[in-house]
C-alpha cells in the first residue's frame, strides 16, 4: 500500500496579497496505491486532471497543527459515530486546511499495527468551477504517510527559506512548532499521545488540564488508560482534578 503527496512549485502564480501563500503555490497530486485522490473535473472547461493548484502553506500549517492528532487520536466507530470529540473532523480531513482554497475531503485517522486509515469522497464544492471525483479508502503505513507529510513541511519552510521568510512570523512560526515536534523525547511524546487520544491540542493544554492528564498517565494500568482517554465520553470523571491513583474501577 503506498500514498504519495507530490507537487510542482508555480512560479508564474498570480499575485497574492499574502506572498507567502503566493510564493508556495504549487501543482499537488495526491495518489494512494495509484488512484488519484486530487482528480478533478473542471465543469466550465468540460476537463479532468490529477491535480489541484494550492499553497503548499496551507497543508504544512495543517500537518503541524495537527501532527499529533493525526497518529494518535482514535475515532468514534460506532454506526452513529455520535460520540465523535469536538473538532474531530478539522484535525483530520485535508479539506479543513482551507485559507480560501479547494481541498479533497481526505481524512487520515490511525487503525492499528502503525496503520493509518485514509478515505476519500468526491464532493462539488459550492459555488466553484471544479469537483472532485474520486472515492476510496485504504490503510497505509503510518511510517510511509508521515515521510510524504515530512517532506511537503520541510520543502515548505525551505521554499520560504529562498524567498527570504527567515525571520518573518509565518515562517518562524511554522519553523518554531515543527522543531518542537522534531525535538519531542520520549516523555514529551508520551503527554502528546495522552493529549491527543482525549482530543486535546497538546502544545496548546491550559495547565490545569496539563497536570490531570500527565497524572491519570502515571497512575492508570497501561492496558486501560489509552481506551479511557480515546473514550467519546467527554465528561468522564478523570477530567477533574486528580485525587489518587486511577485503577479503571468506580
Amino acid at each position: 500500500m503506498t500514498v504519495s503527496f507530490a507537487f510542482d512549485w508555480v512560479d508564474d502564480a498570480a499575485p497574492s496579497p499574502d506572498a507567502a501563500m503566493g510564493q508556495t503555490m504549487a501543482q499537488l497530486s495526491i495518489q494512494v496505491n495509484g488512484e488519484v485522490v486530487t482528480a478533478v473535473y473542471d465543469r466550465r472547461s468540460s476537463a479532468r486532471r490529477d491535480y489541484i493548484v494550492v499553497p503548499l502553506l496551507s497543508v504544512a500549517e495543517w500537518v503541524v497543527g495537527n501532527w499529533c492528532h493525526l497518529w494518535h487520536e482514535l475515532p468514534d466507530t460506532t454506526e452513529e459515530m455520535a460520540g465523535q470529540k469536538t473538532g474531530f473532523e478539522q484535525r483530520h480531513n485535508l479539506a479543513f486546511a482551507g485559507d480560501g482554497f479547494l481541498w479533497p475531503k481526505l481524512t487520515m485517522v490511525p487503525s492499528s499495527d502503525a496503520m493509518e486509515q485514509l478515505r476519500w469522497t468526491p464532493w462539488q464544492p459550492r459555488y466553484a468551477r471544479i469537483k472532485f471525483v474520486k472515492e476510496g479508502k485504504a490503510r497505509v503505513a503510518c511510517g510511509q504517510l508521515q515521510k510524504e507529510l515530512e517532506g511537503v513541511v520541510e520543502a515548505v519552510l525551505e521554499r520560504l527559506r529562498s524567498f527570504g521568510h527567515q525571520q518573518d512570523s509565518v515562517a518562524s512560526d511554522l519553523q518554531g512548532a515543527w522543531s518542537a515536534i522534531k525535538a519531542l523525547d520520549p516523555e514529551e511524546d508520551e503527554f502528546c499521545r495522552a493529549a491527543a487520544l482525549l482530543g486535546v491540542d497538546p502544545f496548546a493544554v491550559e495547565q490545569d488540564m496539563e497536570e490531570a492528564i500527565i497524572a491519570f498517565w502515571q497512575h492508570t494500568e497501561t492496558a486501560i488508560r489509552e481506551d479511557m482517554l480515546a473514550s467519546p465520553d467527554e465528561a468522564t470523571p478523570w477530567c477533574f482534578p486528580v485525587a489518587g491513583p486511577h485503577t479503571g474501577t468506580a
